[in-house]
This record gives C-alpha cells, structure tokens and sequence, in this order.
C-alpha cells in the first residue's frame, strides 16, 4: 500500500501455514503407515523398527530433494520394504514395490478437511489483517488441494515453498507490504513455521496438534504463544495487539 509521495506503508498480516493447522494431514500419512506396516507383517518382514526405519527414509528423502516433494513418502515405503526384504535375504518383488508406493500416494488423494474452527477464524481475520498461506509441497499438488478445502478465497496470497526458512518469510512480508513486527504466523511446525518466523521478526502462534512428525519438532528459538484449538487464535492475537504486542 502506498503512502504520500508514493512510499511504502507496511501492513499487518497473518501467515498461516496449511497442512496440519487449517486441514488435517498427518493422520493420513500415519493411516498409510499402519496399512504398510500390516502388509509387511503378512509377508513376515517386520519388526519393532520397522516404522522407525521409514520415518529414517522420508527424512533423508526430504533432505536430498533439498524441501518437501509429493514422492519423498512414497519412495521411503519403498525404500523400507527394499531394505526389509534384503535383510530377510528375500527377493524384491517389484508388484509389492509398486504397491507400497502407491500406499505413500493415497495419502494425497484424501479430500484436505478444515479443521474445526478454521473457516470461522479466517472470516474472523479477513476485514483486519491480509491472509497469507505458506505451505511446503509440490505447488500444482497443494494448489488443488487447497482448492478443494475450500479456503482458497480467504487469501490474498499463497506461497507453496520447497523450504520454509528465514528468508522466504522475509520475501513475503515484502512482497505483501507487511511489518514482521506487527504480523504474525501461525503454524504447527516449530522447524517450518515458528522458528524461521520468528528470525524474520514474525510474532507467533504455535498451534499444538495430536498428530505431528517429529521431523517438524525443534527447541523454539524465541517467545511466542501457543494455541490448543484454532478457536483460540484470535483471542491470543487480539490480547496480544491489545497489550502493545
């Protein structure tokens, strides 16, 4: 937004991250788990680590993509039924391989619900702050995914990153003419979403969630709130501003 003369006035905005804090996406990643780990038990090639040795693949496969892709799961089942059969001295049936793959995809192909409350918070926000979502992922994958959750038109702008670090959250709050320092993410990832954030200059709201990866889990780096429900979000923004932030 312009001032006089033509300078910039920064804004007030609220970054929100999308998987796990406006739709529900873990569960689906740990029901596909659980299917991988029963067919695996019927092939007699588990044991207790055997999830612990997936969530060991899906990381490495993250970290060598450089960000998060829609085939780094599929390809961490795969690689794990590989391994597994190789310990047992088994041969690699490539059916089996291509089902256990096809296993990490189906979690994509779930409908991406709303949390409850989200749809009452973002109408909440819209008339006082610029909405913002920054989401990781594949961005034809998560651009119709948020489509299909309904919550596409409560943005002014979606950001799908590879890698969410201090400086694309930098880029973005100038890209949307926002002052960090009266802006705020929200998000359930302390490595992805509170962490670099709060580099940035972002104030915080870390959204606690049942189901997370422990990938995601970090020591926060600065203060910053914490929210048990989605229904508590805009009361903490709102004592927060009302305090002088």
């Amino acid at each position: 937004m312009n001032g006089r003369g033509g300078s910039i006035v920064f804004g007030s905005g609220v970054l929100f991250d999308f998987d796990d804090t406006l739709v529900e996406t873990t569960i689906y990643f740990d029901r596909a788990k659980d299917s991988f780990a029963r067919l695996m038990k019927d092939l007699d090639l588990a044991d207790a680590d055997l999830l612990n040795v997936v969530n060991q693949y899906d990381i490495a496969e993250v970290e060598a993509c450089g960000g998060f892709h829609k085939e780094c799961f599929p390809r961490a089942l795969g690689a794990a039924y590989r391994e597994y059969a190789r310990r047992r001295r088994r041969p690699v049936d490539a059916g089996v391989a291509r089902a256990v793959e096809e296993m990490g995809r189906e979690v994509f192909r779930h409908r991406p619900d709303p949390l409850p409350g989200a749809r009452d918070l973002l109408r909440g926000l819209a008339g006082r702050f610029a909405l913002v979502l920054v989401t990781r992922g594949d961005p034809r994958l998560q651009t119709r995914r948020l489509e299909a959750s309904g919550l596409a038109g409560w943005f002014a702008g979606v950001h799908v990153l590879m890698v969410k670090d201090e400086a694309a959250y930098r880029t973005i709050a100038l890209e949307h003419a926002l002052s960090p320092a009266a802006s705020w993410m929200v998000g359930n990832s302390m490595r992805a979403d509170i962490n670099p954030a709060l580099r940035a200059g972002f104030r915080c709201i870390y959204v606690c969630r049942p189901h997370t990866w422990d990938y995601d889990d970090e020591e926060p780096v600065g203060g910053h709130l914490e929210a048990r429900a989605l229904n508590e979000v805009a009361r903490l923004i709102d004592g927060s501003n009302g305090q002088g932030g």
